[in-house]
């Protein structure tokens, strides 16, 4: 309302983020699923996402509310979903505006017996564990700095601000990716298995090599079969994972930047240094003071 202060997520920038991570395991179409109501953060994001696909020429399909701006109580609304994503072409990619939201399109499409990730392949955002990790296949989903907003919150209570408005805008940090993207490559299982493997152990010292001897076939071939299914390398998975954990212990915790190397898998701390600032624009120290409150 009027004269309150707001801490708003940027959700051009997720709803990019959403685009670019979907497009990588080359869909042939996407879609889009808006939160049950028409709220403002919702509509925000189907908006930018919307104009992200129009742009690349895909089509795109989206599921409407009933009425338009429907509110809470949408009685008919799984049943509506399931029928949608039944029609839905092969090999989509279906971007859902938060975590509850893809937890709704997943039993819907258990309802209509669309297989994720090996015929659709789903997207949701907040990063919310006890949704993404609490049921099968678990939700790949954007992360959102939540501590640093809270953080940011607290301050803003201090902070006198007679004529309200928003604060700041807090930035999505990366996609946490689990096995409703693992892709629709022809060995879907021997994917989605690598993408668990490495999930749990890249920051343990696993190697693509390392990893393809256990599924004994050749590197050349693993590799293939992996950017394949997800539009890209097992290296850059690896990776992408280690710096979740980067991410982590530099806003979160006061670990020295000279041990973050080893924890997180790297060979030495130049080594990580030179991807992190080739990622983010700035050296980790740096970072930490922008986004640690």
């Amino acid at each position: 309302g009027s004269g309150a202060v707001q801490l708003n997520t940027d959700n051009e920038a997720i709803a990019g983020i959403a685009y670019r991570e979907l497009s990588a395991g080359r869909p042939a179409a996407f879609a889009l699923v808006g939160f049950r109501a028409a709220f403002a953060w919702s509509e925000a994001r189907e908006r930018a996402f919307a104009a992200c696909v129009r742009a690349s020429g895909k089509p795109l399909f989206r599921f409407r509310r009933v009425g338009g701006r429907a509110d809470r109580r949408d009685e008919n609304r799984e049943a509506r979903l399931a029928k949608w994503l039944s029609r839905l072409p092969r090999r989509t990619a279906v971007f859902a505006v938060n975590d509850p939201t893809a937890l709704e399109v997943l039993w819907a499409a258990r309802a209509a017996r669309r297989a994720i990730p090996h015929d659709l392949t789903l997207l949701g955002v907040d990063n919310d564990i006890s949704v993404c990790e609490a049921f099968s296949p678990s939700i790949s989903s954007i992360q959102i700095d939540h501590e640093t907003a809270g953080f940011l919150a607290a301050r803003a209570l201090g902070v006198s601000n007679p004529q309200g408005g928003n604060l700041t805008t807090v930035s999505p940090l990366l996609v946490v990716r689990r096995r409703t993207t693992g892709g629709s490559g022809r060995r879907e299982s021997f994917v989605l298995k690598a993408i668990e493997m490495i999930r749990a152990e890249a920051c343990n010292g696993l190697s693509p090599a390392l990893l393809a001897r256990r599924f004994r076939c050749s590197r050349r071939l693993f590799e293939l079969r992996f950017r394949e299914a997800t539009g890209h390398s097992v290296l850059d998975e690896i990776q992408h994972v280690r710096l979740e954990s980067v991410y982590a212990l530099l806003a979160h915790t006061d670990t020295a930047i000279g041990a973050i190397d080893e924890l997180c898998g790297w060979g030495s701390p130049v080594s990580l240094q030179r991807f992190f600032r080739s990622r983010t624009g700035m050296t980790m120290r740096q970072w930490r003071r922008k986004n640690r409150r």
